[in-house]
């Protein structure tokens, strides 16, 4: 396992891909508000310029990039909300891409995709289980990371 320090400009994406999942990392950059949906209530995520919004998709390769970073347009430039699903829905199943906003985000296999309020948690590919991600004075942590995953950054490029 491996641990990596990366710093990016507020319009670059940091990609950690494995074989089977990929996940984009971006800096607040700025105070922002995103705001959660949940079966019950609208939770604000109110982030601090070195917190983090970090996208997880259960698949890799060019569509897997282009897909987070359409997910990236939607939640910064258009302010779409998180929508957090009750447990047993069925719609979690068909979810490609989930999001996660903090400090510090732990992946994990384990957790139903889009069903998880908690923000340090974040739904991720086996390969990727137990990374953490953290974002300190401009600087992104990379902790637990495994050897046979790819980690580059590129700039933030909206379709």
């Amino acid at each position: 396992m491996r641990k990596l320090d990366f710093r990016i400009n507020e319009d670059e994406i940091l990609f950690i891909e494995a074989e089977n999942g990929t996940v984009g990392v971006i800096q607040s950059g700025r105070p922002r508000t995103l705001f959660m949906n949940t079966p019950e209530d609208e939770v604000a995520l109110f982030l601090e310029p070195h917190d983090l919004i970090v996208i997880s998709a259960f698949m890799s390769g060019e569509g897997a990039r282009r897909g987070i970073m359409a997910l990236a347009y939607l939640l910064l430039e258009m302010e779409n909300p998180l929508v957090v699903l009750p447990e047993d829905h069925p719609g979690s199943g068909r979810l490609r891409m989930v999001v996660s906003a903090a400090d510090t985000i732990n992946l994990d296999c384990s957790i139903t995709p889009g069903t998880h309020p908690d923000h340090h948690l974040l739904c991720s590919c086996p390969e990727l289980t137990g990374v953490e991600i953290r974002g300190e004075d401009g600087t992104i942590h990379l902790k637990n990371l495994p050897e046979t995953v790819r980690v580059h950054s590129m700039r933030l490029r909206w379709p």
